[in-house]
């Protein structure tokens, strides 16, 4: 969402951001306005944890399924609900924009009349999960006296999604009927056409949330192990960079700047979270995708489907698998060739400045 934010600022639109207080850091420096509402990732997931004791045992396939309806239509949804209203009341904006799963916004949004915006974070939503969120969402809508709308409201005056037509698939599409779907290219890709790097330059990251999995210590092994395989490693937060000696062909990092990168690697190795993979895809890198949760499987099925990379699901994880399928993205020329036709498509997308124009010229 930080695209269209800076966008809207840039054109003169005042912008404040609120979450949980955990991204207060990350969202001062840009210098926006932060407000905290609601409960940040570890306090939303230790009360998921009381209310579900079950997850933690569960696989990550099936946890998945139940996941965002009661992370995110109950939970997170009952903690923002009345302090989201409050900061609406006293800020008094315009226009709310808010990600699809902030379920709390389109209910806040509709008891005062307030349009809102909803903004996709990757893929399309499956729909058996949209219907399930609806279901732990009425409550909170039948409190005011209102029925839930398609999609627990995210519809109701536009929607902007970032994910490329290569990557959709069979997964259903925006209502239309109901909304203004404003396309959006999630950032910027480069000037394609370039050869590919010099060597096998390898990128990998397992995020933020899932950076301690025991996949990335396999994936870490195996690039240690691999002096044909230059590497830059973004480790994540709460892992020690200087934990251990690095072979010098191995730069790691608890941070870094992806944009930077990419013109100098051949290949992503990841859990499969959206941003990280649309970033490498926007540069025309294909990715080896190692899910782990939430929408990881979705995004890495997607993937293997676009013939722009390979998937390894937690049973076929191994040294040997991870090392033979990065040896595959190196040696098969079509892997990156279908990258490149999907950062093509991603190009030719809508940009950020173009949305918000577009937001400005209908809401004011």
């Amino acid at each position: 969402m930080l695209p269209l934010a800076c966008a809207l600022r840039a054109r003169g639109h005042d912008v404040a951001w609120c979450s949980g207080a955990n991204l207060a850091g990350l969202l001062h420096r840009p210098g926006f306005t932060f407000f905290e509402v609601g409960p940040t990732n570890a306090q939303a997931r230790e009360a998921l944890g009381r209310r579900w004791p079950q997850w933690a045992s569960m696989a990550p396939q099936d946890a998945g399924r139940e996941l965002a309806p009661r992370l995110f239509g109950e939970v997170y949804m009952q903690a923002m609900q009345a302090p989201l209203g409050a900061l609406v009341d006293r800020w008094r904006p315009d226009l709310v924009v808010h990600d699809v799963m902030a379920y709390a916004a389109p209910l806040v949004c509709a008891v005062r009349g307030l349009p809102h915006i909803s903004h996709v974070f990757g893929l399309p939503r499956p729909g058996d999960a949209v219907q399930a969120t609806a279901g732990r969402v009425q409550p909170q809508w039948h409190a005011h006296g209102l029925e839930v709308p398609p999609d627990s409201g995210n519809w109701q005056h536009g929607h902007v999604d970032i994910c490329p037509p290569a990557l959709r698939g069979a997964a259903a599409t925006a209502p239309v009927e109901l909304c203004k779907v404003y396309p959006m290219a999630a950032v910027t890709a480069p000037v394609l056409g370039c050869p590919a790097p010099s060597g096998h330059r390898v990128l990998a990251t397992f995020g933020t949330v899932v950076n301690k999995a025991p996949a990335f210590d396999v994936v870490l092994k195996v690039l240690a192990h691999s002096p044909d395989l230059p590497t830059r490693a973004a480790l994540g937060p709460g892992r020690q960079t200087q934990s251990q000696a690095w072979p010098t062909h191995m730069q790691v990092d608890e941070w870094v700047d992806l944009s930077a990168e990419w013109p100098q690697c051949s290949a992503l190795v990841s859990h499969g979270g959206a941003g990280t993979l649309l970033s490498a895809l926007a540069h025309g890198v294909p990715g080896l995708v190692l899910p782990q949760g939430a929408d990881n499987f979705r995004n890495a099925q997607a993937l293997v489907e676009s013939g722009a990379g390979l998937a390894l699901h937690p049973e076929g994880v191994s040294p040997e698998a991870v090392r033979a399928a990065l040896q595959r993205l190196h040696d098969e020329p079509g892997f990156r060739q279908r990258a490149q036709q999907i950062a093509r498509e991603i190009a030719a997308m809508p940009s950020a400045d173009d949305v918000a124009a577009a937001l400005g010229r209908r809401f004011g």
